[in-house]
């Protein structure tokens, strides 16, 4: 078979019947180029990066909505050797995106891809791994002996203290280097693996004076050193005290700010207290200022102060209609049969009208709370709920179908109601109240509790299966008895038994008061009959 020619060995033939001297001139300018081409020009470029700049493996997972950064990285690391994430972080769409240095780890992370579930969204995560040339330069092995050398020596004895405040004026660096920063990456690396291998148990760590604006890479010494609860953070450049929520792995009982820029976004110190607090539940003291249990619990400090009061009816007339309208409603709403009364709601609902659901966790303030109902958000009796909830907070969830997620006319409102599980709502609790009421349209509110799912109508029903809802209608008014639903917005929310006894305590005091305005009225009404009709009266009442 005939060897394959190039373009450049033809066109030397094709001119060579020319000029016979033309051969030569090839051979010259083979050997004596003046300048490279473009291609090796950019293959020197990316030769001399690769050179000076540090070469890791890019870890990208894609799929973390509604996770934290810990939860994906324990779930994880549940299928993996032990790994430390190098500057890791949330990036667009909630994806995480983090560095390592053994490709064994990139090997076992990319094999885990689509194996490994969301333990909110119990979606497959996908992991794309990639070898990559990072923006630092490298350390030589002479520059990290002396930086491990300035930790050895700020380590204490029993290695459960590490201070690190004013790291960069260490004796150890004044022949070696002019700047050391806790900000540049290389740095900061270097420090975690030494961390990693010989402090582990570290519990109290102080990176005071070390100049950090962020906590990017603090968030990977958080892998390293897991055990911290003191922590000294003052004197530093952070603004934003929505950077400890990068550092929440740590279970801190003492947290220093002092002197940090983020002081200066507070009002009060009471404010100060509530917000740090929840990052850090287990917080006992805050700049030296000891946190009682009821500063550690200001959402709920005052709560046996809480005003109660019944809701809002402005006429016995509308009582009445919304009386009859939620006892007809519900009797076709609820029941082993309502995938099939569910259709005889039709009555109820205008032409045009609109069914959207939302379910989400009641934010309180109250940090474990929240955690617990969200735990409950991934279990698959909220799935269906999950699936249709047009949350507006989070738009970016849903913003692309955001057609699936409401009702625009009756018929669709009908076919999402009987996409719902079967219910059984508590009417016996129910608060009703008016936000609008004129002589054509009333709005309300109800609120209370239901059981869901087929179980609620087996004996005996199942106690933790309760959910807290609010339900939103607007109406027009076609008689006395009578009203055409224009809005329906369904709010479901997960509750645990501490949220149910609470509201059954709220229910209880809502009823006594309103018994004592009745019998208040009652009483009015008596006295002012009696002045009207007798006079005498008044006399032998009146000293």
């Amino acid at each position: 078979m005939a060897k394959k020619l190039d373009v450049k060995t033809r066109s030397i033939n094709c001119f060579a019947h020319f000029d016979p001297d033309i051969l030569s001139s090839y051979n010259n300018n083979d050997n004596n180029s003046l300048r490279p081409n473009k291609f090796e020009n950019h293959f020197f470029t990316t030769a001399g990066d690769i050179s000076t700049k540090e070469i890791m493996f890019s870890v990208l997972i894609k799929g973390c909505s509604q996770c934290t950064l810990d939860e994906i990285i324990t779930v994880i690391q549940g299928y993996t050797p032990p790994f430390i994430p190098y500057l890791i972080g949330k990036i667009n769409n909630d994806d995480i995106k983090f560095y390592v240095k053994d490709i064994v780890i990139s090997t076992n992370l990319q094999q885990l891809s689509r194996r490994v579930k969301n333990p909110k969204t119990k979606t497959n995560l996908l992991i794309i791994t990639s070898k990559t040339v990072c923006s630092w330069n490298k350390l030589s092995f002479d520059s990290k002996k002396v930086i491990e050398l300035a930790c050895r020596n700020r380590l204490s004895d029993d290695k459960k203290t590490l201070d690190l405040s004013n790291f960069g004026s260490d004796s150890c660096f004044k022949d070696k280097y002019t700047t050391i920063s806790l900000e540049r990456p290389e740095i900061m690396i270097v420090i975690i693996d030494f961390a990693y291998e010989f402090c582990p148990e570290v519990t109290n760590l102080s990176l005071k004076g070390t100049e950090l604006r962020n906590l990017n890479l603090v968030a990977s010494l958080a892998y390293a050193i897991p055990l911290v609860k003191v922590l000294d953070l003052s004197c530093n450049k952070i603004n934003q005290y929505s950077e400890l929520a990068k550092i929440r792995i740590w279970k801190l009982e003492k947290l220093f700010l002092t002197n940090d820029d983020v002081l200066n976004t507070f009002i009060n110190s009471s404010e100060y207290v509530r917000i740090i607090q929840g990052y850090f539940p287990y917080l006992t003291s805050l700049d030296n200022m000891y946190l009682s249990f009821s500063e550690n619990n200001l959402s709920y400090k005052y709560e046996n102060n809480i005003p109660v009061q019944p809701g809002y009816i402005p006429s016995s007339k509308i009582q009445t209609l919304l009386e009859i309208f939620i006892m007809q409603y519900f009797d076709l709403f609820d029941g082993p049969d309502g995938m099939k009364s569910r259709k005889l709601l039709e009555k109820f609902y205008d032409e045009n009208s609109i069914f959207s659901i939302n379910c989400d966790v009641i934010n309180d303030g109250n940090y474990d709370k929240i955690t617990e109902s969200k735990k409950k958000l991934s279990e698959p009796e909220y799935k269906i709920y999950r699936s249709i909830s047009h949350n507006i907070l989070h738009q970016d969830k849903w913003y692309k179908n955001r057609e699936h997620k409401y009702a625009k006319n009756s018929l669709e409102v009908l076919t999402m109601l009987c996409r719902l599980p079967l219910t059984q709502h508590n009417r016996d609790i129910f608060l009703v109240d008016v936000f609008y009421a004129t002589s054509e349209f009333v709005g309300f509110t109800i609120q209370g509790l239901l059981n869901d799912g087929e179980a609620c109508f087996v004996y005996p029903k199942p106690k933790n299966n309760l959910k807290y809802f609010t339900r939103s209608f607007f109406c027009l008014l076609k008689n006395e008895t009578e009203v055409s639903i224009i809005s329906d917005i369904l709010n479901i929310y997960p509750i645990s038994q501490e949220h149910i006894s609470k509201y059954q305590e709220y229910f209880m005091k809502l009823k006594k008061q309103q018994t004592f305005t009745e019998m208040s009225t009652a009483v009015n009404d008596l006295l002012t009959s009696m002045t009207n009709t007798s006079t005498s009266s008044v006399n032998i009442l009146s000293p």
